[in-house]
Protein backbone atom coordinates (compact mmCIF):
# COMPACT_ATOMS: atom_id res chain seq x y z
CA UNK A 1 0.00 0.00 0.00
CA UNK A 2 2.83 2.38 0.90
CA UNK A 3 4.54 1.76 -2.41
CA UNK A 4 1.27 2.36 -4.28
CA UNK A 5 0.67 5.68 -2.53
CA UNK A 6 4.25 6.77 -3.15
CA UNK A 7 3.81 5.98 -6.84
CA UNK A 8 0.67 8.09 -6.86
CA UNK A 9 2.61 10.89 -5.25
CA UNK A 10 5.34 10.68 -7.88
CA UNK A 11 2.74 10.66 -10.63
CA UNK A 12 1.13 13.75 -9.14
CA UNK A 13 4.48 15.53 -9.16
CA UNK A 14 5.07 14.58 -12.79
CA UNK A 15 1.60 15.69 -13.84
CA UNK A 16 1.96 18.92 -11.95
CA UNK A 17 5.24 19.71 -13.65
CA UNK A 18 3.83 18.77 -17.07
CA UNK A 19 6.19 15.80 -17.57
CA UNK A 20 3.71 12.95 -17.56
CA UNK A 21 1.10 14.38 -19.90
CA UNK A 22 1.55 15.55 -23.47
CA UNK A 23 1.08 19.20 -24.35
CA UNK A 24 -1.56 20.52 -26.70
CA UNK A 25 -3.32 17.78 -28.59
CA UNK A 26 -1.70 16.97 -31.91
CA UNK A 27 -3.18 18.91 -34.79
CA UNK A 28 -4.84 17.13 -37.68
CA UNK A 29 -4.23 17.80 -41.36
CA UNK A 30 -5.93 20.83 -42.89
CA UNK A 31 -8.89 19.91 -45.07
CA UNK A 32 -8.01 20.06 -48.78
CA UNK A 33 -10.22 22.05 -51.13
CA UNK A 34 -10.52 20.04 -54.31
CA UNK A 35 -12.24 20.29 -57.68
CA UNK A 36 -12.04 17.50 -60.24
CA UNK A 37 -9.47 15.74 -58.09
CA UNK A 38 -7.18 18.80 -58.09
CA UNK A 39 -6.23 20.41 -54.77
CA UNK A 40 -7.03 24.11 -55.03
CA UNK A 41 -6.22 25.01 -51.46
CA UNK A 42 -6.84 24.11 -47.82
CA UNK A 43 -9.24 25.05 -45.07
CA UNK A 44 -9.54 25.32 -41.31
CA UNK A 45 -12.71 25.96 -39.32
CA UNK A 46 -13.85 26.69 -35.80
CA UNK A 47 -15.03 23.13 -35.33
CA UNK A 48 -14.38 20.20 -33.04
CA UNK A 49 -12.20 18.66 -35.77
CA UNK A 50 -9.52 21.30 -35.34
CA UNK A 51 -10.02 22.52 -31.77
CA UNK A 52 -6.95 22.11 -29.57
CA UNK A 53 -7.92 24.40 -26.70
CA UNK A 54 -11.11 25.85 -25.24
CA UNK A 55 -9.31 28.32 -23.01
CA UNK A 56 -10.22 31.91 -23.81
CA UNK A 57 -9.24 32.64 -26.51
CA UNK A 58 -10.08 29.36 -28.21
CA UNK A 59 -7.51 27.91 -30.55
CA UNK A 60 -7.77 25.61 -33.55
CA UNK A 61 -4.89 24.08 -35.52
CA UNK A 62 -4.13 21.99 -38.55
CA UNK A 63 -1.07 20.88 -40.50
CA UNK A 64 -0.31 21.83 -44.10
CA UNK A 65 1.71 19.57 -46.45
CA UNK A 66 5.45 19.71 -45.90
CA UNK A 67 5.89 20.11 -49.66
CA UNK A 68 4.65 23.71 -49.39
CA UNK A 69 7.54 26.14 -49.06
CA UNK A 70 5.97 28.58 -46.62
CA UNK A 71 7.26 31.54 -44.66
CA UNK A 72 6.06 32.35 -41.12
CA UNK A 73 3.15 34.77 -41.27
CA UNK A 74 0.43 36.50 -39.27
CA UNK A 75 -3.09 37.48 -40.33
CA UNK A 76 -5.80 39.54 -38.66
CA UNK A 77 -9.41 38.75 -39.52
CA UNK A 78 -11.81 41.62 -38.92
CA UNK A 79 -15.50 41.49 -38.14
CA UNK A 80 -16.41 44.53 -40.18
CA UNK A 81 -14.23 47.22 -41.78
CA UNK A 82 -10.56 47.22 -40.82
CA UNK A 83 -10.99 50.86 -39.87
CA UNK A 84 -13.20 49.92 -36.93
CA UNK A 85 -10.31 47.97 -35.40
CA UNK A 86 -12.41 45.00 -34.29
CA UNK A 87 -10.20 41.91 -34.68
CA UNK A 88 -12.30 38.76 -34.72
CA UNK A 89 -9.62 36.12 -35.29
CA UNK A 90 -5.86 35.75 -35.60
CA UNK A 91 -4.27 33.26 -37.99
CA UNK A 92 -0.66 32.25 -37.40
CA UNK A 93 1.44 30.31 -39.90
CA UNK A 94 4.28 28.49 -38.13
CA UNK A 95 7.12 26.80 -40.00
CA UNK A 96 10.49 25.43 -39.04
CA UNK A 97 13.09 22.76 -39.81
CA UNK A 98 11.93 20.53 -36.95
CA UNK A 99 8.20 21.18 -37.03
CA UNK A 100 5.37 20.78 -39.54
CA UNK A 101 3.77 23.66 -41.41
CA UNK A 102 1.09 24.56 -38.90
CA UNK A 103 -1.93 26.84 -39.16
CA UNK A 104 -3.23 28.19 -35.84
CA UNK A 105 -6.59 29.94 -35.70
CA UNK A 106 -7.10 31.90 -32.50
CA UNK A 107 -10.60 33.15 -31.79
CA UNK A 108 -12.41 34.97 -29.01
CA UNK A 109 -15.30 32.67 -28.04
CA UNK A 110 -17.38 35.57 -26.78
CA UNK A 111 -20.47 36.62 -28.68
CA UNK A 112 -19.11 40.15 -28.45
CA UNK A 113 -16.22 40.30 -30.90
CA UNK A 114 -13.13 42.40 -30.48
CA UNK A 115 -11.21 40.70 -27.68
CA UNK A 116 -8.12 39.87 -29.74
CA UNK A 117 -5.01 41.87 -30.52
CA UNK A 118 -3.88 43.07 -33.90
CA UNK A 119 -0.82 41.00 -34.85
CA UNK A 120 -0.36 41.56 -38.57
CA UNK A 121 1.84 44.44 -39.69
CA UNK A 122 1.41 43.74 -43.41
CA UNK A 123 -1.69 45.63 -44.67
CA UNK A 124 -2.38 42.75 -47.07
CA UNK A 125 -2.71 40.47 -44.05
CA UNK A 126 -5.60 42.45 -42.58
CA UNK A 127 -8.62 40.69 -44.03
CA UNK A 128 -12.32 41.39 -43.56
CA UNK A 129 -14.47 38.33 -42.91
CA UNK A 130 -17.44 37.83 -45.21
CA UNK A 131 -20.82 36.20 -44.46
CA UNK A 132 -20.99 32.60 -45.65
CA UNK A 133 -23.05 32.33 -48.85
CA UNK A 134 -26.27 30.31 -48.80
CA UNK A 135 -26.23 30.06 -45.02
CA UNK A 136 -29.70 28.88 -44.02
CA UNK A 137 -28.81 27.61 -40.55
CA UNK A 138 -29.78 30.78 -38.72
CA UNK A 139 -26.38 30.73 -36.95
CA UNK A 140 -23.37 32.97 -37.43
CA UNK A 141 -21.06 31.95 -40.26
CA UNK A 142 -18.15 34.00 -41.58
CA UNK A 143 -15.21 33.16 -43.78
CA UNK A 144 -12.03 34.64 -45.21
CA UNK A 145 -9.70 33.58 -48.01
CA UNK A 146 -6.00 33.99 -47.26
CA UNK A 147 -2.99 33.72 -49.56
CA UNK A 148 -0.08 31.88 -47.97
CA UNK A 149 3.33 33.00 -49.23
CA UNK A 150 6.91 31.80 -49.41
CA UNK A 151 9.95 33.70 -48.16
CA UNK A 152 10.05 35.67 -51.43
CA UNK A 153 6.49 36.88 -51.06
CA UNK A 154 5.10 34.61 -53.76
CA UNK A 155 1.68 33.06 -53.17
CA UNK A 156 2.01 29.29 -52.86
CA UNK A 157 -1.32 28.21 -51.39
CA UNK A 158 -4.84 29.39 -50.61
CA UNK A 159 -6.29 28.97 -47.12
CA UNK A 160 -10.01 29.27 -46.45
CA UNK A 161 -10.80 30.15 -42.84
CA UNK A 162 -14.33 29.36 -41.71
CA UNK A 163 -15.16 31.37 -38.60
CA UNK A 164 -18.29 31.12 -36.42
CA UNK A 165 -18.99 27.74 -38.00
CA UNK A 166 -22.63 26.60 -37.71
CA UNK A 167 -23.16 23.53 -35.56
CA UNK A 168 -24.67 21.79 -38.60
CA UNK A 169 -21.13 21.68 -39.99
CA UNK A 170 -19.47 20.58 -36.76
CA UNK A 171 -19.02 24.10 -35.46
CA UNK A 172 -18.89 25.31 -31.87
CA UNK A 173 -21.39 28.06 -30.98
CA UNK A 174 -19.83 31.17 -29.51
CA UNK A 175 -20.03 31.47 -25.75
CA UNK A 176 -20.53 27.72 -25.20
CA UNK A 177 -18.44 24.97 -23.70
CA UNK A 178 -16.44 24.91 -20.44
CA UNK A 179 -12.98 26.34 -20.20
CA UNK A 180 -10.14 23.82 -19.89
CA UNK A 181 -9.22 25.54 -16.64
CA UNK A 182 -12.54 24.29 -15.25
CA UNK A 183 -11.97 20.62 -16.09
CA UNK A 184 -8.18 20.15 -15.91
CA UNK A 185 -6.32 20.61 -12.60
CA UNK A 186 -3.80 23.42 -12.61
CA UNK A 187 -0.12 22.38 -12.42
CA UNK A 188 0.08 23.76 -8.89
CA UNK A 189 -2.78 21.45 -7.88
CA UNK A 190 -0.94 18.44 -9.27
CA UNK A 191 2.23 19.42 -7.43
CA UNK A 192 0.29 19.85 -4.20
CA UNK A 193 -1.32 16.43 -4.53
CA UNK A 194 2.00 14.83 -5.37
CA UNK A 195 3.70 16.33 -2.35
CA UNK A 196 0.78 15.68 0.01
CA UNK A 197 0.26 11.96 -0.61
CA UNK A 198 3.59 10.77 0.84
CA UNK A 199 3.11 13.17 3.75
CA UNK A 200 -0.34 11.77 4.44
CA UNK A 201 1.12 8.27 4.40
CA UNK A 202 3.73 9.30 6.96
CA UNK A 203 1.07 10.77 9.23
CA UNK A 204 -0.96 7.59 8.94
CA UNK A 205 2.03 5.40 9.90
CA UNK A 206 2.92 7.66 12.85
CA UNK A 207 -0.65 7.55 14.16
CA UNK A 208 -0.58 3.75 14.05
CA UNK A 209 2.65 3.66 16.11
CA UNK A 210 1.22 5.98 18.74
CA UNK A 211 -1.81 3.76 19.33
CA UNK A 212 -1.52 1.69 22.56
Amino acid sequence: MRRFVCCLGALGLLVGSGLALPGVASATNCDPLTAGGVVLGYSISESTSFQVSTVNPESFACILPSTLSLAPDLFDLYNGPVANGIVSDNVIISVGPNQPNTVSLVSDPSTIEGGLSSLATNPNNKVVEQPCPNNTTGQECDFAILTLRDSFGNGVATLAVLSDTPTQFGGIPEGSGPSLTQVVPEPSTGLLLGAALPALLGIRRRSKRMRP
